[in-house]
């Protein structure tokens, strides 16, 4: 699913489409949202905002050492943030093959769900997050966004 390249990182970007040279991954978000490259934070590859304004989604791709499992590197980042006070969710296999959880922020004024992918010393992570009450709503795009991972 995952290739690393040897050029300098290059995305192409149009409204609801993403692509990165670099790794190269693709997404495709549903049509209520706008993605746009930020790379401001390192692995942040992508951030994408609803047509709302309260939802998010942001797309990470970090390396790692090969062999490491989705599982160990969701459960280890599940950890850190339990220990800054978020509570992280049960880790469940999602349709698409990643392994997903679900978890609120420290105040719980915003709800999170992550998903984790590995191949081949690269991990990626899909995130969204929206406030509570409009999380269920913003699920759908997720699962939907995550399905159009390439």
């Amino acid at each position: 699913m995952f290739a690393l390249a040897t050029t300098p990182a290059a995305a192409e970007v149009d409204n609801n489409y993403f692509h990165d040279d670099a790794y190269p991954v693709e997404i495709t978000l549903p049509r209520d949202w706008s993605i746009s490259q930020h790379a401001s934070y390192p692995g942040l590859r992508a951030h994408a905002v609803h047509v709302s304004g309260k939802a998010k989604m942001t797309l990470a791709i970090e390396r790692v050492p090969d062999g490491t499992s989705a599982r160990s590197y969701a459960d280890e980042n599940r950890r850190k943030l339990a220990e800054v006070g978020f509570r992280p969710g049960r880790l469940e296999q999602h349709p698409s093959g990643a392994l997903v959880f679900e978890s609120t922020t420290p105040h719980r004024r915003t709800a999170l769900k992550q998903a984790y992918l590995t191949e081949g010393g690269l991990a990626c992570i899909l995130t969204l997050s929206a406030p509570p009450n409009l999380m269920r709503a913003s699920v759908r795009d997720f699962d939907d966004a995550l399905r159009n991972l390439v």
